[in-house]
């Protein structure tokens, strides 16, 4: 360009700014979202992606920052990661989905967070881990999945790290074991009602009254019982020795 009258030679546009066309008085500056890098230049250049900048007249554009992305070309900002996503690095195009077994609750995010026991997340990009449901568990952090308690065992309440048997569960189990014997099946259905009415009566007899607060005297009596009936049981043939023994195994932890 040339600024002044009687100039013996034109002028190169500085960095920031440019000029395409001849016979100027004056340089353009850059365009918010693009720079001019060099002296003399005669076209501007848009920020690529994960760079942008806010100001005309510039020489350089800014790397997006970490928790933030930058999608476009010619971007005047950054955008921050959504919940769900995160970014550790600058200059990026676009932010990282959380992992399975990982979370990122709020927006800007550099990292994500494991789920804590008790919690899984089984989909990846999420902005929160779901409690373990009753009757499952979830031991460790960063899982993906929850696990089915063991047989005869549940949990009280969601979001549990373990499981434990209680008397609705071994009873429960009781019947399920009892209900599938070949003995059972070959019964009629009057025959079952009125053996599932025995069963029943040895879960309400023995096991019901186990609750926080009894006596271990008492508990100690109610187990004895429970196992003298299912021992019962077994010689019968309602229930094989393994299930013998788990249920005895189970009931003493209660």
């Amino acid at each position: 360009f040339v600024g002044t009258a009687g100039a013996i030679q034109a002028t190169s546009c500085p960095a920031g700014k440019y000029q395409p066309s001849t016979g100027q008085s004056s340089c353009l500056p850059a365009d918010a979202g693009s720079y001019v890098s060099a002296p003399g230049s005669s076209t501007e250049t848009k920020c690529s992606a994960g760079t942008y900048q806010s100001n005309a007249g510039q020489s350089f554009c800014v790397s997006a920052d970490v928790g933030n992305y930058v999608s476009a070309t010619g971007a005047t900002a950054e955008t921050k990661c959504s919940p769900g996503t995160y970014q550790p690095s600058t200059g990026q195009p676009s932010c990282l989905s959380a992992d399975v077994g990982n979370y990122v609750s709020g927006t800007g995010a550099t990292g994500e967070t494991k789920c804590a026991p008790g919690k899984y997340q089984s989909h990846t990009g999420q902005a929160a881990c779901i409690l373990a449901d009753i009757g499952y568990f979830v031991s460790a952090a960063g899982q993906a999945n929850e696990v089915a308690c063991p047989a005869g065992e549940t949990t009280a309440t969601t979001g549990a790290t373990s499981c434990a048997a209680t008397p609705v569960s071994v009873c429960t189990l009781t019947v399920q074991y009892a209900d599938g014997s070949a003995k059972y099946l070959a019964m009629t259905a009057t025959q079952r009602t009125a053996f599932n009415k025995t069963v029943n009566a040895l879960c309400v007899a023995d096991l019901t009254p186990i609750k926080p607060g009894i006596s271990s005297f008492q508990k100690a009596l109610l187990i004895g019982l429970y196992k003298l009936g299912v021992n019962v049981f077994a010689a019968e043939g309602w229930l094989t020795h393994a299930q013998l023994t788990q249920l005895s195994s189970l009931v003493s932890t209660l």
